[in-house]
């Protein structure tokens, strides 16, 4: 009997207790933890109209993920951030905080359906960050933003999530895309999501992926300018 429960105490001592939700939103300033934890705690948020809408379960980045990508935007320090889809701006609040925390840059999101479908939930999540928000098609308004000359260390694609569309997201996105800047898929979990990151892999050097701990997201560096000749193509 001495001896079971020495395993049992073994055995509880290696099950990790899960670490809770503020403990891991820690590292992000004040406001910005208590606008996700009331978001994550499926609180029903304000919305244009002045009444508050309760939030869709399934339409959020995970509380790891929303770190992973807080970090990065932290290493990268970039002046300019875009990010395609916006909804609630789970995601959106974890770019902001880094932007906070290095004291400049400034944040846009595109969102035709923000009001729409989001009740402009994440259209009202700005707080202290300088936050501009496009409410038109990724399109439309990444090639105004090219023809305006604008740049973006960081960009974030989760938009409409068919092949074509991502696919045509990532081309408009690489025009905006300076050489040391990154661009970002999430739900790699889905097929069209793994054929976009397929081709980028296959055919654009210009393009170099970075491994990352998720398996959700794919990230992809800029190396160089896109030196391919017209003809150029590699099956994927």
């Amino acid at each position: 009997m001495e001896i079971v429960r020495e395993i049992r105490g073994r055995i509880r001592r290696l099950v990790k207790k899960p670490v809770p939700i503020e403990t891991r939103l820690a590292p992000l300033p004040t406001s910005y933890r208590s606008a996700l934890l009331s978001m994550y705690s499926a609180e029903p948020q304000l919305g244009y109209d002045g009444q508050r809408h309760e939030l869709k379960p399934d339409t959020r980045i995970s509380v790891e993920q929303g770190m992973w990508l807080h970090e990065l935007a932290v290493r990268i320090r970039p002046q300019q951030t875009l990010e395609i889809g916006l909804a609630y701006g789970f995601s959106t609040l974890y770019i902001l905080a880094a932007l906070e925390k290095q004291g400049r840059g400034r944040h846009t999101a595109i969102d035709p359906l923000q009001q729409t479908l989001w009740h402009g939930i994440g259209e009202r999540l700005s707080l202290e960050t300088p936050f501009r928000f496009i409410p038109k098609y990724s399109t439309d308004a990444m090639v105004e933003l090219y023809r305006q000359g604008e740049k973006f260390e960081l960009i974030f694609i989760d938009g409409d999530h068919k092949f074509d569309s991502a696919f045509v997201d990532f081309q408009l996105s690489a025009d905006l895309c300076p050489v040391g800047g990154c661009i970002v898929f999430d739900d790699m979990c889905l097929k069209a999501i793994k054929k976009v990151v397929g081709f980028i892999t296959a055919n654009r050097p210009d393009f170099q992926r970075v491994k990352t701990k998720l398996s959700n997201v794919a990230v992809f560096t800029r190396i160089d300018q896109d030196r391919r000749h017209w003809s150029h193509f590699k099956d994927f």
